[in-house]
């Protein structure tokens, strides 16, 4: 199966690691200025899906409009970040939960949506991506750093 024939959400919240994934799977990350921006350059066939990936809404409507317009749910990229920088004793409380709202809980949510399809479809792939700070932590990144673990802890 080419990656064309493949249903694929790719949640795309970094440019330089969204495009380059872009670029291999021949798709675009679900935001309007990427997708019109990667129209343009790849040339490929895709449907972007624009959704706020704090919203619970958004998780379950990005699933279901997958499977509804494609017939199925064949990969999922989980690589939306922020990056709220601060040291512990300075990063709001504000700052926290957004940063894990996005880092973390999209990724879970989003998995959660999608397994069921995959399962029932008889597979799937679903990579998350983490970073080296998730591993090695960065100074006065103490959000981030956290956050960035799960992946690496989840997968």
């Amino acid at each position: 199966m080419t990656v064309f024939e493949q249903a694929e959400i790719i949640l795309n919240g970094i440019e330089v690691i969204g495009d380059e994934i872009a670029r291999l799977m021949e798709v675009v990350p679900a935001t309007p200025a990427d997708a019109d921006r990667l129209k343009q350059e790849l040339g490929a066939p895709f449907t972007p899906l624009v959704f706020d990936v704090t919203d619970e809404a958004g998780w379950k409507a990005a699933v279901d409009k997958t499977v509804s317009t494609f017939g199925g749910l064949d990969v999922l990229v989980n690589n939306a970040g922020i990056n709220r920088r601060g040291p512990l004793l300075e990063l709001t409380p504000d700052d926290w939960h957004m940063t894990m709202r996005v880092n973390v809980d999209a990724m879970f949510y989003l998995c959660r949506e999608a397994i069921p399809h995959m399962i029932e479809q008889g597979g799937g792939a679903i990579v998350n991506t983490a970073s080296q700070w998730g591993l090695h932590p960065a100074p006065g990144h103490i959000a981030y750093n956290v956050s960035k673990s799960r992946p690496a802890t989840a997968s």
